[in-house]
């Protein structure tokens, strides 16, 4: 047998076994139920502890409570004995508010789980509140949660009219333990914002929020998301962008960089051009 031959057969043989693993690894994934009432959920987000794999929360739009619900598993997934609201955020569930939405959840480097539920009113009809962007934390893997604290302060108050935000992501950095959050704001005096702050103490306070998107360019922007570099002081946050208004979706996306932790960030530098989804999307 040649050494082509003799290579080709072992090649053969290795991706043989390595299809027969990755079938074997597909046969045992399975879908659980997480909530089993008539309310249509929406919105879901996912974390993993770093500290416990199996100890999983997910969070959703509980229409039937207009509020934020969540879900908790400590067995990877496979059962999910805990799932309820989160407290403090709607009228319903103790809090001060119409309605919860947008979810967001994550974990921190010691398994403490954050999850962040934006708030608003909707009195008067047709103005309402701007939305206040709450952050709650459970340090029992999410079985309970502490009372929310308002991440971006100065929204709580005034209509929809002058301003509304929208669309808020949670993350946490994994080298220091440091938390994420972005968001839209929506305004009457010009474009949309895409607006970061961070907290350095367990969620407890938050910094004044700093603004990254560069409007020059745009008509509008949506859905940010923030990660951390290799660096602890690296922080990147990508985002949407409509390069005109009558789009269906954003077809551009955009970078930008911060070497100090969240406190400034770089010009936004474009990343990709797209085709933008249709909205809704076919069969939805």
């Amino acid at each position: 047998m040649s050494r082509r031959t003799l290579r080709i057969a072992l090649v053969a043989t290795v991706a043989a076994v390595f299809m027969q693993t990755l079938l074997a690894r597909a046969a045992v994934i399975s879908v659980a139920r997480v909530t089993f009432d008539s309310d249509r959920d929406a919105e879901t987000s996912i974390a993993i502890n770093p500290t416990n794999p199996n100890n999983v929360v997910a969070g959703w739009i509980s229409s039937g409570d207009n509020t934020c619900g969540y879900g908790v598993s400590f067995d990877g997934g496979s059962t999910w004995p805990v799932v309820g609201v989160v407290p403090g955020i709607q009228r319903g569930s103790g809090g001060e508010h119409d309605l919860g939405t947008d979810p967001s959840v994550t974990f921190d480097t010691s398994g403490n789980a954050y999850y962040t539920c934006l708030a608003f009113n909707l009195f008067p009809p047709g103005t309402g509140s701007a939305g206040t962007i709450f952050v709650s934390k459970s340090t029992n893997g999410g079985v309970s949660w502490s009372t929310p604290v308002a991440a971006l302060t100065g929204v709580t108050h005034g209509n929809s009219v002058r301003k509304f935000e929208d669309h808020q992501f949670l993350t946490s950095n994994p080298a220091n333990g440091h938390l994420y959050l972005t968001e839209t704001e929506f305004t009457s005096f010009g474009k949309a914002a895409i607006l970061f702050t961070r907290s350095t103490d367990g969620g407890t306070t938050w910094m004044p929020p700093v603004t990254i998107n560069d409007p020059g360019q745009n008509a509008t922007f949506q859905d940010s998301f923030s990660a951390a570099g290799q660096n602890p002081s690296t922080v990147y946050v990508t985002f949407g962008a409509f390069s005109n208004a009558g789009l269906p979706n954003w077809n551009r996306i955009y970078i930008a960089k911060s070497t100090n932790g969240g406190l400034t960030f770089s010009t936004p530098q474009l990343l990709q051009t797209i085709t933008p989804l249709p909205d809704p999307l076919p069969n939805a």
